[in-house]
């Protein structure tokens, strides 16, 4: 025979009170704590977009002011770039020379030419050698072998065994390049600082790297020698201006000379 077991109202109060701790524990931990959880996520989230929304409206106030500010740096670069032009030859380097002469008397007996010394390539703003400042590459300058050539006019010409120009141009990136030009001169006081002011005023980017004179107390002349950096930009839309050689004959009429003496035939058709 089963023995009934009576359960009092005092237990069934604390059973009841039992059921209802173990209901709430096991919402917080299933239902309460996951939507704490997510709810601090949700609140980082929110957090960063305050954030981002925040900057986004300090940059639309200042977008007026950051206009102005980016037109103003284009035209400085624009500005810059004019000032350098497109190629340095040595032709061109040779033209110079010539006008040098001819605007400040002095007398260039003997010209050395360093062409297509790549200082920065500005794409990538790196210096290409480390013998080159990209700051200021007219304190470095590396000598090179030369190989003399006596021009028309008795002035030594020296032209170096560096690569062909052009060939070690940048063509897609904006870089910059410089050809030294290495003089040496004999000239008057007067003349020498018209030659300072010569290439001063110089319409391109051109600075003098090295000087070195000596006066002559026969003559009264100085001599010495002159190394002359010109500057220039490749990978822009300017396009390089070969200098205007006037006053060259190029050619004759005839190659032969004024008139060519007439053959003289005899005629052996009729005998007399």
């Amino acid at each position: 025979m089963k023995k009934k077991i009576e359960v009092s109202d005092s237990d069934k109060r604390l059973l009841f009170i039992l059921f209802a701790l173990i209901l709430i524990a096991c919402s917080y931990f299933l239902v309460f704590q996951n939507y704490t959880a997510k709810a601090e996520a949700m609140e980082e989230t929110n957090a960063a977009d305050r954030e981002e929304v925040q900057k986004l409206e300090n940059m639309a106030a200042r977008e007026a002011a950051v206009r102005q500010e980016t037109d103003e740096l284009n035209q400085r670069i624009e500005e810059i770039i004019a000032k350098y032009p497109a190629n340095v030859t040595t032709e061109k380097a040779i033209a110079i020379v010539k006008d040098m002469e001819e605007s400040t008397g002095i007398k260039i007996t003997q010209a050395s030419f360093l062409m297509d010394n790549l200082v920065m390539n500005l794409s990538e703003g790196a210096a290409a050698d480390e013998g080159v400042s990209a700051d200021a590459p007219s304190e470095n300058m590396d000598n090179a072998d030369t190989a003399a050539a006596e021009s028309t006019d008795g002035t030594d010409i020296t032209d170096t065994a560096a690569p062909a120009e052009g060939t070690a141009l940048v063509k897609d990136d904006i870089a910059g390049y410089y050809a030294a030009l290495t003089m040496s001169y004999e000239a008057s006081y007067d003349d020498f600082k018209k030659m300072v002011a010569y290439i001063k005023t110089f319409e391109d980017r051109t600075t003098i790297t090295a000087a070195a004179s000596a006066y002559d107390s026969e003559t009264g002349l100085l001599s010495g020698t002159v190394t002359v950096n010109m500057y220039y930009l490749t990978g822009t839309e300017k396009a390089y201006d070969a200098p205007q050689v006037d006053g060259v004959n190029k050619g004759v009429n005839n190659l032969f000379g004024s008139s060519l003496p007439k053959k003289q035939t005899e005629d052996n058709g009729s005998e007399e």
